[in-house]
């Protein structure tokens, strides 16, 4: 649903008052040596849009090294996260705050320190939505598929979103009127290649080499055995990507696919899959939406390049390339992330669901916005359980 950066302002700063705080505390990743570092940045990025728009609130990015006092987390909210490396074990408990804490699920650890927070309305959890068992606690969040909500587990189940601001991606959609696609047929993906993924970029890559094509990655990590010497019309750029560089790689590249392993991508379609925010960065940057992952189609109606087969996709995504059409329908796929999936989108979520959670309601502060689950968030939900489990 599109909703205007002030209306969003507004709602979030409902949900803030609702919560009884002030300022908002960004924890952890604070140098870029992990990828959810640029996550951070994001969200720092979208509250200081929505300051600019007239949410009233100070906003600060810390982590372990800060050494922050009791005091200065005082009617704070604070985002952060939950997973290996203890990235939170300096931060302070203070029950005037609260807590939307990442849980790195499956990543298998203790959310001990936050239980007796939970149990009294100051903290939620959140995790990103994978296809795993969701019991009858959890309800759809309407109009906003692949998201859900536990008041019980005081859990949110969520999507990713792109870095960009809406701004921003209305002059990526003006330029691409005017910016010919890339002469240099260079097919770039920005990102780590794991062993979990490794596999299909290898596919990528013998595509590339058949069809004239030069593949690129950037990003700080690549497996050993992802040689290049094997592949040689293949260039590997090691070290971080921040979101301007991310943006101005792929919006002049010939073509930037979405590609997933298929450990990412295991679950049958029915129940769903994990969606990075790849997909939604790389529409929002201008390029033709490729991508392995089924429920990424789903999710932005069926509008995508889509196979699981990897010759498939990138001979359709090249003929897109060329088709003066495509860029007609990347034009609308815009506007959907521009209106649906940013991180405006998803910390007004968070804070809504944080506001049920605390058996407290913005309801009479915001407009209409409420939990429902329909018959097809039902059959998902029963799919779910029925055919994967959790963890």
């Amino acid at each position: 649903m599109a909703t205007s950066p002030e209306l969003l302002a507004s709602q979030i700063a409902a949900s803030l008052e609702t919560l009884d705080v002030r300022r908002v505390l960004l924890y952890g990743y604070k140098t870029p040596h992990h990828m959810h570092h640029w996550i951070q940045v994001a969200l720092m990025r979208a509250f200081e849009h929505l300051r600019g728009h007239g949410l009233p609130v100070d906003i600060r990015f810390e982590d372990n090294r800060s050494c922050l006092s009791m005091s200065e987390l005082e009617h704070t909210l604070v985002l952060a996260n939950l997973n290996v490396g203890h990235v939170d074990w300096a931060l302070p408990i203070n029950t005037s705050a609260y807590y939307v804490i990442h849980n790195h699920n499956p990543t298998a650890l203790s959310e001990k320190r936050y239980a007796t927070l939970k149990a009294h309305g100051r903290c939620m959890t959140f995790e990103v939505f994978r296809g795993f068992r969701y019991d009858e606690s959890y309800a759809a969040i309407e109009g906003q598929p692949y998201h859900l909500l536990s008041t019980r587990d005081r859990n949110a189940v969520i999507t990713w979103a792109t870095d960009l601001l809406p701004d921003e991606i209305d002059l990526n959609k003006a330029q691409l009127a005017h910016e010919p696609r890339s002469p240099r047929r260079n097919v770039v993906f920005v990102g780590s290649i794991w062993r979990s993924n490794k596999r299909e970029m290898a596919q990528v890559v013998d595509y590339c080499a058949h069809h004239g094509l030069r593949f690129e990655q950037y990003g700080d990590y690549v497996v050993r055995d992802f040689s290049r010497r094997t592949h040689p019309n293949a260039v590997l750029h090691p070290g971080p990507v921040d979101y301007r560089r991310n943006n101005a790689l792929i919006r002049g590249a010939y073509l930037a696919p979405a590609i997933q392993g298929a450990s990412q991508i295991a679950n049958d379609d029915a129940v769903g899959n994990y969606i990075p925010c790849r997909i939604f960065k790389n529409i929002s940057y201008g390029s033709y939406a490729a991508t392995n992952n089924p429920s990424a189609n789903d999710l932005l109606g069926g509008r995508l390049i889509c196979s699981r087969d990897m010759d498939e996709l990138m001979t359709r995504a090249q003929y897109s390339a060329s088709d003066p059409e495509s860029k007609t329908q990347l034009r609308s796929l815009m506007d959907t992330v521009r209106d649906e999936h940013t991180y405006l989108n998803r910390i007004q979520t968070l804070l809504h669901c944080a506001t049920l959670c605390s058996g407290q309601s913005d309801t009479g502060k915001m407009h209409s916005w409420r939990l429902q689950l329909d018959n097809g968030a039902r059959r998902r939900l029963a799919q779910v359980g029925r055919l994967v489990g959790r963890g």
